[in-house]
């Protein structure tokens, strides 16, 4: 449950946004019963944390007989995330090295990002955001040598073979890292929101 956020007020929206106690470029959030404060009685279902379904496609391909790849992707969908960067005030933004996020400005007036130092005004709130995704977690690509070659070289079997994990994501409504959280996430700080590595590997598997 909580008060659902539909935008950032614009400059031609100063009234309105006094009347909370916020200024252009602060979040905007719904007043549900419209009585000039938020309170309990504006709290809306806003979503699931968890997604409401997954799905995975693994594939292994064999070509010219001595080469296989190997492709696994998983889904999750429906489930929804907390985004605070975009308040754009985590931290001393003007004394330390943070993560670089998109911000509104009289001349830039975004609807999805707060200006520098916002407000929450007399509300406690957090940023919600859709989480959906796609990911190719891992492709593997391999050559396993032929059998009068093996003889050759008096050995039962040789196979090189070269893999990358976490491939890429497909997000289409999240604009920050990875979309996927960690096992335990904490309140949506930058801390929270972290770049995930890519992994190469080279290597090969023999059996004398």
């Amino acid at each position: 449950m909580g008060t659902e956020c539909p935008g950032v007020y614009k400059t031609s929206e100063a009234d309105a946004a006094n009347r909370y106690g916020v200024f252009p470029g602060d979040f905007k959030l719904q007043d549900v019963n419209n009585d000039g404060v938020y309170t309990i009685d504006d709290n809306q279902f806003l979503g699931f944390k968890t997604p409401r379904f997954r799905w995975t496609f693994v594939n292994n391909f064999r070509f010219k007989q001595n080469f296989d790849l190997a492709v696994e992707l998983y889904s999750q969908w429906g489930q929804k995330r907390i985004f605070n960067p975009a308040k754009n005030r985590d931290g001393f933004i003007d004394r330390t090295n943070s993560l670089e996020t998109p911000f509104w400005t009289p001349d830039n007036q975004l609807n999805n990002y707060a200006r520098l130092f916002s407000s929450d005004g007399s509300a406690s709130f957090s940023v919600i955001r859709k989480n959906s995704f796609v990911r190719l977690q891992n492709i593997t690509l391999s050559y396993t040598l032929p059998g009068n070659v093996l003889d050759k070289l008096s050995i039962k079997g040789l196979r090189f073979y070269g893999n990358i994990r976490n491939v890429g994501v497909f997000a289409p409504d999240w604009d920050l890292y990875d979309p996927e959280p960690r096992a335990s996430e904490g309140d949506g700080s930058e801390d929270d929101l972290v770049p995930s590595p890519r992994y190469y590997t080279l290597g090969l598997n023999l059996t004398l």
